[in-house]
């Protein structure tokens, strides 16, 4: 865990990320199913994978872009945004999880899944949230 509260560790995990979701893109389940040779419990087996990983993965692509920022920046911005991380991406996942996949309608967005909201909205939340941590870290140690 020490490896990834590094900066170069963050640009890495980031790396691991973007190469996931490429390989998610690339080998839908579709094209998975002509290696399961049409068997149900393969076709089963890959859906319920990618509908349990993907969302995760998708949390993830805020932290792409803020790696490469704070890679740039000192260490302390660097630490002051990783302390944010540490516990605002487990609280997101952890929110993501125990949302409900579907709506009953309640906006009259029946076809968009609660989880999919949720997803939205805490991944956006973060990048924000973080943007205003880094840029105020950065701007304190300016002025000193």
């Amino acid at each position: 865990m020490n490896s990834l509260l590094t900066k170069r560790g963050a640009l890495c995990f980031s790396l691991v990320v973007v190469v996931l979701l490429g390989g998610y893109s690339l080998f839908t389940p579709s094209s998975l199913f002509d290696s399961c040779y049409n068997t149900p419990w393969c076709q089963n087996y890959f859906i319920n994978a990618f509908n349990t990983l993907v969302p995760y993965l998708i949390l993830s692509l805020p932290f792409i872009p803020l790696s490469f920022i704070t890679f740039f920046m000192r260490e302390e911005v660097f630490q002051t945004w990783v302390r944010f991380a540490a516990w605002c991406l487990p609280l997101a996942m952890f929110l993501t999880f125990i949302t409900p996949d579907r709506s009953g309608g309640g906006w009259g967005l029946v076809s968009i899944s609660n989880k999919a909201v949720v997803l939205f909205l805490t991944s956006f939340a973060f990048l924000v949230i973080s943007l205003f941590v880094i840029g105020i870290k950065y701007l304190m140690l300016r002025k000193k």
